[in-house]
């Protein structure tokens, strides 16, 4: 048996073990504690009787194998026993004779030695283990190797432990300087310039003064060593602040020098295996020609190659054959479907209104425009304003109209109790929100109901962008149009190639009498 004092000390070192360690002995005695609670539910099930004022009783709901629906065990009862058991089918209460009572004692007992003992055990390896701070993970030794980007590496830690009390949010914030501000943060001394010993910021991350400390306690947040090292060395560099990502013009950045494995690499290459020997990475073996026309395939088409496929590629002997079959796929129309997958995702793309009824719309029309832009490779910004505004340009023509359905690819509520009004500012905050996360890169929702707290968006930037959608003579609501198709005005009515063909035979015919 352990003794008392010892078996108090191990608990209270257990209890101020972290939580990743009180996890490990649970997982290390569960097995331990469920042998033993299967032994003594064998003795419970036998039928005895007779038994003192001591007696435990155990109440299973239902058979042996039915669980309470609380605790998923057997509910125990300790205390007096009743002279009589329950009756009915439901409850079946079983006496442990004084032997049973001998042996399940000790067994409990024996699982108590093994959980001190795990405790003891768990102790030891924790104190013999060396801190946290200590351990150089593969993590940690990639940031060593890599330059501080402040948007990468430190915004992120500073929005999700700082910013709530010190950021853009002037109703949270709890002092008079800011830390998404580079000049406040400095002039207030939160931040000393190469000086991370000074600075205030490093002072309370590193406090153990629960008064100090920051995050304070109470947030359930903590840095971590890594988090910790990057604020240091970013501090230590000279803590330059740089503005979202999304405010920055795209900028190409110079190609970096390294040793080709192959000769000619391509810049993208370059790149990788730059980064591949910062974090001491070897690039993977050229793979089999099988193996490539695959991911190609699947790259650029989302299909697989037929057999006769694969045998052509394997037979080129050519040293182009590889770049042929690129040009190929490229030249494919599935090439447009498989690279449209992700914008129709990104516009929210649905065949159908998506509530109760669900009726069909003519959505796929937009669609299938995207796939044919994508495979005549429409330039960016054509294809940008084409989808927002196509249909305000001057003299627009049907397929610049057709684009801007983009902007009908919400939802439709046509439930009996929909509120019309209601319904159609829902589909004018689904258009703003969609619009800004697809080409601002931010995400405005925040700003619906106040200032963003973490971008420099306030709630009249977000009505405002609102505004140029609400001009639209919309409803809200589909409309019966058909059995099937319920769409809301405007819409264009517009006729098929066919009907194309036919009308234009019909115009010469008519030309001829």
């Amino acid at each position: 048996m352990v003794p008392t004092s010892e078996l108090g000390s191990i608990l209270v070192a257990a209890s101020k073990m972290p939580i990743g360690s009180r996890f490990l002995i649970c997982r290390r005695v569960r097995p331990a504690i469920k042998f033993t609670i299967g032994i003594a539910r064998a003795f419970q099930r036998d039928n005895g009787h007779s038994a003192g004022s001591g007696d435990v009783c155990v109440h299973y709901n239902g058979c042996a194998e039915s669980t309470h629906p609380k605790q998923g065990n057997a509910v125990v009862k300790p205390g007096k026993s009743s002279s009589l058991p329950p009756s009915g089918p439901q409850s079946s209460w079983r006496r442990l004779r004084p032997q049973q009572n001998l042996i399940l004692g000790t067994l409990n007992s024996c699982w108590f030695v093994i959980l001190s003992i795990a405790i003891a055990s768990t102790t030891m390896l924790s104190a013999q283990a060396p801190p946290p701070s200590d351990i150089q993970t593969p993590s940690a030794a990639a940031a060593a190797l890599t330059k501080i980007d402040f948007n990468r590496d430190i915004l992120p830690i500073l929005s999700e432990n700082c910013f709530f009390c010190h950021g853009p949010d002037a109703e949270q914030r709890q002092s008079d300087w800011r830390l998404d501000q580079r000049d406040s943060a400095v002039a207030a001394g939160v931040l000393v310039p190469q000086d991370p010993g000074s600075s205030t910021l490093l002072e309370r991350v590193l406090s153990e003064d629960p008064d100090l400390q920051m995050p304070p306690p109470h947030s359930q947040r903590r840095l971590s060593p890594v988090q910790i090292q990057r604020l240091q060395s970013w501090i230590a560099a000279g803590a330059e602040y740089s503005s979202h990502w999304a405010f920055q013009p795209p900028v190409s950045p110079p190609i970096p020098a390294v040793n080709a494995v192959a000769a000619p690499l391509h810049p993208i290459d370059a790149f990788l295996q730059h980064k591949m020997t910062e974090v001491q990475l070897q690039p993977a073996p050229l793979a089999p020609r099988q193996t490539l026309i695959k991911r190609l395939y699947a790259d650029l088409v989302g299909l697989p190659p037929t057999p006769e496929q694969v045998a052509a590629f394997l037979a080129d002997e050519s040293p182009q054959a590889y770049e042929s079959l690129v040009d190929a796929l490229l030249a494919s129309p599935h090439f447009g479907e498989r690279m449209a997958l992700p914008w129709l995702d990104a516009a929210r793309y649905a065949d159908s209104n998506g509530f109760q009824q669900d009726g069909d719309t003519w959505q796929w029309i937009w669609r299938d425009w995207v796939v044919e832009a994508i495979n005549r490779d429409l330039p960016f910004d054509q294809f940008s304003i084409w989808q927002i505004a196509g249909d305000l340009l001057p003299d627009a023509t049907t397929e610049q109209k057709i684009a801007s359905a983009f902007n009908r690819n919400h939802l439709l509520n046509g439930e009996g109790g929909a509120i019309s009004e209601e319904q159609r500012f829902v589909v004018l905050f689904d258009r703003v929100d969609t619009t800004a996360t697809n080409w601002l890169g931010l995400t405005m929702a925040c700003a619906q109901c106040h200032d963003h707290k973490y971008d420099p968006i306030s709630q009249k930037d977000y009505y405002s962008l609102m505004d140029a959608f609400n001009r639209v003579d919309e409803s809200g609501v589909p409309r019966f149009f058909s059995s099937r198709i319920r769409i809301d005005s405007p819409y264009l009515e517009l006729p098929t190639p066919e009907n194309q063909q036919r009308i234009a035979d019909w115009e010469t015919r008519i030309r001829d009498l």
